[in-house]
């Protein structure tokens, strides 16, 4: 006797396919496997409708019939076509193809890890080349000794030294947040990968971030407190806002005008998908430019995986560094967004090129163009609407700013 559960797919055609299944997991394990969205179906047990949440009992049969009208097997045929990538391959790279009479394929191309290392380095060369992203003659990386930055500080430079006119150089902040006096890990790698590429680097202390910001403290003190705060949420984004400020800084005092983030297409995709959920304008991509500096994102359109692959392609190994503090770590919403993103990344490969695409004609086209706004208090300049507030402590202030002055950290003796 067979005890098993038994999963029956009934498409279009009323023809069962059986999904291999197991006791006790659930019917929406089976559909995930089988790259069937959840959304898609009815399932049914003896007729009756059960959700694709049920654990699957032995000797039950599950019915799951499609009620969205499209062809869900041509799709599914999609991911599932076998190819031998070879013994020698580190990276599958996939691409979503749409044909003139509409057919969609999914182009692979199996790299080694030399071939990996050549393709990175090309995407970073035609994404400089095809939105103009240096138009000065000398960039700061924004290092922060993750593999984001260093993958592509190292690109840089070895662009760099194909051309007689760019200098790349990078800043690296220590974090402000820390109370160890020695510098921390991922700043120790810094330093060292700058040194051995023979790259300038600017380090900014924890003293300058308080100085820059006008606190009266420390950032040790305020991120200790906001752990106990309603703001204790904003803890990640409040770290980035101050990397990002003290990245200006120091491109103000040297006199750089462009700074390039190693933010990839995960960042590019999460950031857009929390656009259109909320509203909230992300702007240009992948250049951006405030005031008299310029952001550009030359990694925008690579994988943090294909990013992991290159450093260790052209270093010998993976950055493996502990994050400085758990409030690092992205909140439950940021989470969610970045994991989508890889998902959608996943089942649409190439989609990075076409979000990129879309979102460039939108802000191409808006009336006015992209108004920004600097912060009163610590010079941040940023998105008019992200300086928008209902009776701010501070007038003119951002987010950022508001949330010190509320705690009481603003000394406005001094700032």
């Amino acid at each position: 006797m067979d005890t098993k559960p038994r999963v029956l797919l009934v498409g279009h055609d009323d023809e069962p396919e059986p999904l291999d299944a197991t006791t006790d997991e659930s019917l929406s394990d089976v559909l995930s496997r089988n790259r069937i969205p959840a959304a898609s179906i009815i399932a049914t047990v003896d007729g009756e409708p059960v959700t694709d949440a049920v654990s699957l009992d032995p000797g039950t049969e599950y019915r799951v019939r499609l009620v969205e009208g499209y062809d869900l097997d041509s799709v599914r045929d999609l991911y599932d076509r076998p190819d031998d990538p070879g013994s020698a391959a580190v990276h599958t790279h996939r691409h979503v193809s749409f044909a003139s009479d509409g057919t969609v394929g999914i182009e692979r191309t199996h790299l080694t890890l030399e071939e990996l290392v050549t393709h990175v380095e090309s995407v970073v060369r035609e994404t400089l080349e095809e939105y103009d992203l240096l138009a000065a003659d000398s960039v700061l990386v924004g290092l922060s000794g993750e593999v984001d930055s260093t993958a592509l500080l190292i690109a840089l430079q070895r662009i760099a030294d194909e051309r007689s006119d760019l200098t790349v150089a990078a800043a690296t902040v220590d974090d402000p947040w820390r109370r160890d006096a020695d510098p921390s890990v991922a700043v120790e790698y810094a330093t060292e990968l700058a040194a051995e590429l023979g790259v300038e680097l600017h380090t900014v202390s924890g003293t300058v971030a308080e100085r820059v910001y006008g606190i009266d403290g420390s950032f040790a003190d305020v991120f200790d407190r906001l752990s106990q705060t309603e703001y204790d949420e904003y803890a990640a984004a409040i770290g980035d806002h101050l990397i990002t400020r003290l990245l200006e800084h120091v491109a103000t005092r040297e006199g750089f005008e462009t700074i390039a983030l190693g933010a990839h297409a995960s960042d590019l995709v999460a950031g857009l998908l929390k656009s259109f959920a909320s509203g909230f304008d992300v702007g240009a991509f992948p250049t951006r430019t405030f005031g008299e500096l310029t952001y550009v994102y030359p990694a925008a359109l690579l994988s943090k995986r294909e990013l992991a692959l290159y450093h260790y392609g052209t270093r010998g190994e993976f950055v493996e560094h502990a994050l400085s503090a758990e409030w690092t770590m992205q909140s439950n919403e940021q989470t969610l967004y970045r994991y989508l993103a890889d998902q959608l990344l996943t089942y649409w490969p190439g989609i990075e090129y076409w979000l990129l695409e879309g979102n460039a004609r939108r802000t191409h086209d808006e009336p006015d163009g992209e108004a920004f706004a600097s912060c009163a208090n610590c010079g941040k300049t940023k998105q008019a609407q992200s300086l928008t507030s209902t009776g701010p402590p501070v007038e003119g202030s951002c987010r950022v700013c508001e949330i010190l002055e509320s705690l009481g950290y603003l000394d406005h003796g001094t700032s």
